[in-house]
C-alpha cells in the first residue's frame, strides 16, 4: 500500500506508471473532500484513473480541527468522506474509510455506516 498526498495528485499519469511499477494496488488517501479547497478537481481525477486502473482506494476522514472533537464532529467528519466518495463516483474503487488516529479523545469504535448511509463498495 502506498500513501498519496495532495503533492501527488497533479501528476495522476506518473502516480499510476510508478505504482503499476512496483506492484502497488492500494493507496491509502486523505485528499480534498471540499470542492473549495485547492487541487479538489485535481484529487478527483487522479483517484478515478486509479480506480478505473485498477488501484483499490483507502480514504482517511479529516480531523476536526478543534482539539477534543466531539461524536458528532467525529461522525460529521466521516460522513462528509463517505458523501464526497459517492458523489463523485469513487465507490466501486473504494475498499475502506478510516477515521483519522490523531484524536486526543477517547477511542472510537465505530463502523462506516450509520442511519440511512451504505457502507461504500
Amino acid at each position: 500500500m502506498a500513501h498519496l498526498s495532495d503533492r501527488e495528485y497533479p501528476k495522476g499519469e506518473v502516480v499510476l506508471a510508478k505504482l503499476r511499477e512496483l506492484g502497488i494496488r492500494h493507496v491509502r488517501t486523505n485528499n480534498f473532500v471540499v470542492a473549495g479547497d485547492p487541487g479538489y478537481t485535481k484529487a478527483i481525477k487522479s483517484s478515478l484513473l486509479l480506480g478505473q486502473n485498477g488501484i483499490r482506494l483507502q480514504f482517511t476522514a479529516l480531523r476536526p480541527m478543534m482539539s477534543a472533537p466531539t461524536q458528532a464532529d467525529i461522525e460529521a467528519a466521516i460522513n462528509l468522506r463517505l458523501d464526497y466518495i459517492v458523489t463523485n463516483g469513487l465507490t466501486a474503487y473504494t475498499e475502506a474509510v478510516e477515521t483519522f488516529n490523531e484524536s486526543t479523545t477517547r477511542s472510537i469504535h465505530r463502523s462506516s455506516t450509520g442511519p440511512g448511509r451504505s457502507r461504500p463498495r
